[in-house]
This record gives structure tokens, C-alpha cells and sequence, in this order.
């Protein structure tokens, strides 16, 4: 019988999402009946608004209020109590697709279902095994004390034991899943090609993510001044920003030196891997799946503070700067950075090799080999 495996992710941002899908994927090829569920929809549609869209309108209007809250939920106290409380009062329509999906695994990429699949386990006698999608495992990826944590660094297995003494022993380094094709990309002069890029010019890949925090068309303005630039904006699911932008862009709003501004809307993960494969360069928000994808192909990483979301986010920024994998940008002015850095192949070369060589593009299918591998431990 073939290994049955739910993997459960929760729809506050693309890179759970993401995430889950690239472990499903190399579930089904490896022949098990893999199955992803939106942990939301098992939720009250008060909660699910709460839930999901009060994170997003957190994080775009108050970012500090969101960084703040993330601290305090990080300790045991109200705060994680009540939420704790929440995530298992809320999730119980979860019970029937636990029920008839028979799962042998549970796979999270977000914290939202652990404590109601705490409870469940004890039920059905699946294993619960979680991926931390972000570089720091904040203690709401602890709850129910999973079978196995896969993490995106050593640094985060230490952490992890820091926190959870006995933790290491069940925990795998494999970095956080994104699509294999991440694994196959070919050479940069080829993908350029492909993509009619000039092979003679810079590329910088500009992205924000979804939510559409900080000043997007501003941070386009500030490239654009970069002589012989190839910009490629990625607008993702934030389709005000694109429209926005394609309207800048008509009217000339754009002071430009740039050779190529290249407006995109949603962007398939095919196209968005051999953009990153192009890039000299990428300036976007340190989700944890994006830093992952950036590594996989060793592009060197500009971390733009404006874009950023506090809390999760700052330690993966530390992470990248600490490492020499990028740099880090406070305003739209310092933009300018990458400019300097373009101009500067030694360090950007250096850069993208530190990059690559802490990239792991392979982390679904190692994912997959070892959650099946749970089931006959």
C-alpha cells in the first residue's frame, strides 16, 4: 500500500504555500498519495479573515505592531497561550479530513495546525513532522512536540536544541523545499538567451512578495537610475503595484539610465527560477522560501529593510549579511548600493560562490525520502 501523506500548510503569504507544494510534488514521484490542504479552510470564516488577512494588513500598515507581537508570542506567556488555545478551538473541521484522508504523515509548513494535529495524532497515530520555513524556529513551530523538524541551517538545528533539549536528535538540515527545478537550472549566458536578455548588461531581479509592503514603485525609480540596467520587476499576486507601475513606466514617469525596465505580473515558478538564474543580483523581502530559492541558485541577495517583514524576516537578513551571501539596503536612496556592487565583479563573484555553496537545492527530495522513511521507523 502506497505511503499516504497530508501535508498542511496555512494561506498568510506564498512561501508556506510554496513550500508545501515542492514537498507534494516529490511525494507523487516517489509514489505516494500525497494530498495539500490550506489549514485555514478547516477554520470559521471569521477566524480565517482574522487569521489571514489581519496578517497582511498588519504587516503592510503596521509592520511594527506585527514585529512586536511575533516577540512576544515567542515566549510561553498570554500571548502564545491564547493563540495556542485559538489554533485548536478553531481548527477542529480538521478532525474529518484527518478522518478519511488516514494519513500516515503529517507534514506542516506552518505552525497554524500542530496543536489540533497534536491531538489528532494521539487518535489516528500518524507521525507529525514540521518544516521550518524560516531561518529561526520561533516557538510556535514547537508545539505539539513533532516527530521530526527539517531546517534550513545548522544554525537553526542548534537553535532548535537550544530551545527543546533532545530536539537535534530529530531534527535534518535539508533547507527549506523549493521546486527541483531550482536543481537543473542551466548556465546564466543560456538562461538569458532564453529569456532575451542582454547577455553585455546587468540584470537585477526586483521583488516584494504579495503582501506589498514598502514603497514598491519607489524602490523601481531608485534602480532605474542605474546606468545600462536590466530591471525585472516581479509583482506577483499585488496586482495594484503592477498596474501602477505599468502606468509609470507608459508615461515616461520613470527617470531612467536603464537599458530594460520589464514589468511582470505573476510569475510561474519555472520562469521565476530561470529569472534568478539570469540575475546578477536580486533586491526583495528575506521570506524564508525566496532566501532558499536565492541560495539554490546563488544569487547574491540585496536586502531591501522597507520590503522587510520584522520578526521573521530579521534574522534571515542577519543570516545573509553575517555570511557575506548580500547586502542590506535602509532606504530607497541606498539603492544606489547596487549599483556599487554591480560595478564590483571580484565581490559579487565572491558573493554568489558563498551563495551557492550554502544553497540546497535538492531539500524537497531530501524531505520526501526522509518523511517516508518515518513511516517504517
Amino acid at each position: 500500500m502506497s505511503a499516504r501523506i497530508l501535508i498542511v500548510h496555512a494561506s498568510t503569504g506564498n512561501g508556506h504555500i510554496s513550500a508545501a507544494v515542492a514537498v507534494d510534488e516529490s511525494l507523487r514521484k516517489r509514489g505516494a498519495v500525497s494530498k495539500v490542504v490550506d489549514g485555514l479552510q478547516f477554520a470559521p470564516p471569521a477566524f480565517r479573515t482574522w487569521y489571514g488577512g489581519g496578517y497582511e494588513a498588519t504587516v503592510r500598515n503596521r509592520p511594527d505592531a506585527w514585529g512586536w507581537l511575533y516577540r512576544i508570542s515567542d515566549n510561553p506567556g498570554f500571548a502564545f497561550s491564547v493563540q495556542t488555545w485559538s489554533d485548536n478551538h478553531f481548527l477542529k473541521q480538521l478532525d474529518d479530513q484527518v478522518s478519511e484522508f488516514r494519513p500516515d504523515v503529517v507534514l506542516c509548513t506552518h505552525s497554524l495546525p500542530q496543536p489540533r494535529l497534536a491531538r489528532l495524532r494521539e487518535k489516528f497515530g500518524f507521525k507529525m513532522a514540521v518544516v521550518v520555513t524560516d531561518l529561526y524556529p520561533h516557538k510556535m513551530w514547537l508545539r505539539g512536540n513533532p516527530d521530526w523538524f527539517y531546517v534550513m541551517q545548522d544554525w537553526s538545528r542548534d537553535e532548535l536544541e537550544r530551545r527543546a533539549p533532545g530536539a537535534a536528535e530529530k531534527t535534518t538540515i535539508t533547507g527549506i523545499p523549493v521546486h527541483e527545478v531550482f536543481a537543473s537550472l542551466p548556465p546564466m549566458v543560456e538562461v538569458r538567451e532564453r529569456l532575451r536578455l542582454d547577455l553585455d548588461r546587468p540584470v537585477a531581479l526586483l521583488t516584494a512578495g504579495g503582501i506589498g509592503a514598502g514603497d514598491f514603485p519607489g524602490a523601481v525609480t531608485e534602480l532605474a537610475k542605474i546606468p545600462g540596467l536590466q530591471l525585472v520587476v516581479v509583482c506577483g499576486r499585488n496586482d495594484r503595484a503592477y498596474t501602477a507601475m505599468e502606468n509609470r513606466k507608459s508615461s515616461g514617469a520613470f527617470s531612467t539610465n536603464a537599458h530594460e525596465i520589464r514589468i511582470l505580473k505573476r510569475v510561474p515558478v519555472e520562469e521565476m527560477a530561470a529569472y534568478m538564474a539570469a540575475a546578477d543580483v536580486l533586491v526583495g523581502k528575506p521570506g524564508g522560501l525566496t532566501v532558499s530559492e536565492a541560495m539554490a541558485v546563488g544569487v547574491p541577495f540585496v536586502v531591501h529593510q522597507p520590503f522587510l517583514i520584522p520578526g521573521q524576516e530579521e534574522d534571515n537578513a542577519k543570516f545573509l549579511t553575517e555570511r557575506e551571501l548580500g547586502i542590506q539596503t535602509a532606504t530607497n536612496a541606498d539603492l544606489a548600493q547596487v549599483g556599487e556592487l554591480l560595478a564590483d565583479p571580484l565581490r559579487l563573484n565572491r558573493m554568489r560562490v558563498a551563495s551557492k555553496a550554502a544553497g540546497k537545492p535538492l531539500a524537497s527530495a531530501n524531505i520526501a525520502n526522509h518523511v517516508l522513511s518515518l513511516i517504517t521507523q
